[in-house]
């Protein structure tokens, strides 16, 4: 005798305890027990067959690349209707997603299974209601009705995941909406600093004209000075001019040359004050300019560290969605989904800082 028959014996008396019939004698107690254990073998047996045959299928699907044909196939083949073809090819792929190892074999543990179980079976079943399938059959054999409590306590644990990562998705939904409208309201704070900069770089430009203006005034009144120095030069390079007699010829207007000379430095003299003022306006002028052109530097600077921020702003806001949907198919996914709004949290709380430290 094999050790896999007296595995199949040892299994079946085990089985048996409890419900063999009382008052059998010793050769007909062996005997029922032997004609049981022959019909768990077989019927063990008979599962694995099953599993084998629905991956065969499987595989000649894929060869059969037409789902008429595949059909015609299998009723003449095997004098199968569809929905016996069909059946056979949910348990082939039942049997591949779950059952089969890296070198192709079947898991032994799938003999003591009925073969109803794999019909239950997607192949998106969870791994872990596929090892307590798999650790019970290791253990004995599983029986459609407690493969179908495994899968019911299993959907109870994943609809209250579900329910709980709904809540939480929820209020991360209505985190991220408070977040969004925080950033949209600091967006529009930043907006109207830029404004604020444009405006100082208006200023920046009418200043820039005024200190042209003060230029120009400024070369106008150097000329006129020039023009009076070479006239008070000329004035005092100039001889007396004597006409038949010794007599001195003063210029016209005046009645002497002291006068007009006392004139001339006179009016040399307010023309040096007033290039004098001048001179201290555009100093004055430069000052603010430069004062003027930092602020417009620093302004620019911001505009793009700002333009660079809502570029990613955006393009956090435009992503939300899709990571709270990706978040409802994984929940898994979930403390992903909370990090993400911790980061945005500590994003808003640095604006909210910055914002209030600009205004205080």
């Amino acid at each position: 005798m094999s050790k896999q028959q007296i595995a199949v014996i040892q299994d079946t008396v085990l089985a048996t305890r409890g419900v063999l019939p009382s008052g059998l004698d010793a050769t007909t107690r062996e005997t029922v027990l032997g004609l049981a254990a022959l019909i768990r073998n077989s019927h063990q047996q008979a599962a694995q067959q099953v599993a084998k045959a629905g991956l065969m299928l499987v595989d000649l699907k894929n060869l059969i690349n037409d789902d008429q044909a595949f059909k015609t196939f299998c009723e003449g083949a095997f004098d199968w209707a569809t929905p016996t073809t069909y059946r056979y090819l949910k348990i082939g792929a039942a049997v591949k997603a779950h059952f089969v190892g890296e070198n192709d074999l079947i898991n032994p543990a799938v003999s003591n299974m009925a073969s109803n179980i794999f019909l239950m079976l997607g192949a998106d079943t969870d791994r872990a209601v596929i090892d307590k399938l798999l650790d019970a059959a290791s253990n004995g054999h599983v029986t459609e009705v407690a493969a179908k409590r495994l899968l019911s306590e299993a959907a109870g644990q994943y609809d209250e995941q579900a329910r709980a990562s709904a809540a939480r998705i929820s209020d991360l939904t209505a985190t991220v909406a408070n977040r969004d409208a925080t950033i949209s309201e600091l967006s529009r704070e930043l907006e109207g600093a830029v404004a604020r900069g444009d405006r100082a770089e208006i200023q920046l430009t009418q200043r820039e004209r005024s200190y042209a203006d003060l230029k120009d005034e400024l070369n106008a009144l150097l000329e006129d000075k020039t023009r009076v120095d070479d006239e008070l030069t000329a004035l005092r390079s100039t001889p007396a001019q004597v006409v038949y007699e010794p007599k001195e010829v003063p210029p016209e207007g005046y009645t002497n040359a002291q006068a007009a000379i006392a004139d001339a430095e006179a009016r040399a003299a307010a023309l040096q004050k007033e290039i004098e003022a001048i001179s201290q306006r555009i100093t004055e002028q430069q000052a603010v300019l430069g004062d003027l052109d930092a602020q417009v530097t620093a302004r620019r600077d911001a505009q793009e560290v700002i333009r660079k921020l809502r570029v990613g702003i955006n393009d956090i806001i435009a992503q939300t969605p899709a990571a709270i949907a990706a978040a409802q198919q994984s929940p898994a996914a979930m403390e992903d989904v909370k990090l993400l709004a911790a980061d945005l949290g500590a994003m808003v709380e640095v604006l909210n800082k910055t914002t209030a430290a600009m205004y205080a």
